[in-house]
């Protein structure tokens, strides 16, 4: 191709055609500038369609984490009910001077249960490496940012700092029960636990023993607020990824 259109430039040098071969080598430039942009266009389309792959795969992975992360909450919300329950229970027996039956061993060990936030963070620190302006919707983007570095974060100060402390509450309840087990494993998974206290009636007047119960069912329920409303965030982000995918798969 190139030898033909050098053939016919140099038969219009020959033949002293300057005019037509001015024009001829404007348009030939002209079709060099086109084949370039249209070659560069082609290149940005590869690249433009590798960063989407690239953003939906690290969408997909996000996505899976947060739903286990909302599974591993699901298991904290339901052991925070516990405590709070089980601790108004034992309160409400203790004070209206209630004897002892075996369903007190359930409550014993529920109202005391610690949690602890196992968040899936792999997909969100690969991100990271990769940069997070790959995810190219600034919405989500920052919702997903400030799930991990401010939700989670905050959940797990709360977990370290709010609570009872654990060793605290270890302390307390060896001296007063047969077992500290707040709860227990199966091959169906985690179960209630039991613990059955060495002096029941002792318990009734243990003041001690009444005010960790009663502040660890307070903390509870707030720490059972605030979980609650991380799963709710959760749920709307994936819901937020699920639609996100749709555009970027069109």
């Amino acid at each position: 191709m190139i030898k033909f259109f050098r053939h016919i430039r140099q038969s219009m040098i020959n033949q002293n055609r300057t005019k037509k071969y001015l024009l001829y080598a404007i348009g030939e430039i002209i079709l060099v500038v086109i084949g370039i942009l249209i070659a560069l266009q082609i290149n940005n389309w590869n690249e433009n369609r590798k960063l989407v792959k690239a953003e939906i795969k690290a969408l997909k992975e996000l996505q899976e984490g947060f739903k286990a992360d909302t599974l591993d909450l699901n298991i904290n919300i339901e052991a925070l009910t516990k405590a709070s329950r089980s601790g108004t229970i034992i309160l409400k027996q203790l004070k209206s001077n209630a004897p002892y039956h075996d369903s007190l061993s359930l409550h014993f060990a529920s109202a005391l249960q610690l949690t602890r936030l196992i968040s899936n963070d792999g997909p969100y620190d690969m991100l990271k490496t990769k940069g997070l302006d790959l995810i190219s919707n600034d919405s989500l983007r920052k919702k997903i940012i400030n799930m991990h570095d401010n939700r989670y974060e905050s959940l797990r100060i709360w977990e370290k700092g709010f609570f009872v402390s654990d060793r605290y509450i270890q302390e307390q309840c060896i001296e007063l029960f047969d077992v500290v087990q707040f709860f227990d494993l199966s091959h169906e998974g985690i179960i209630d636990a039991r613990m059955v206290p060495h002096d029941y009636e002792a318990l009734k007047t243990n003041k001690r023993y009444q005010t960790m119960i009663r502040t660890y069912a307070t903390q509870s329920r707030l720490f059972l607020m605030y979980t609650m409303s991380i799963k709710a965030k959760l749920k709307a982000i994936i819901n937020d990824i699920n639609n996100e995918l749709k555009a970027l798969s069109q």
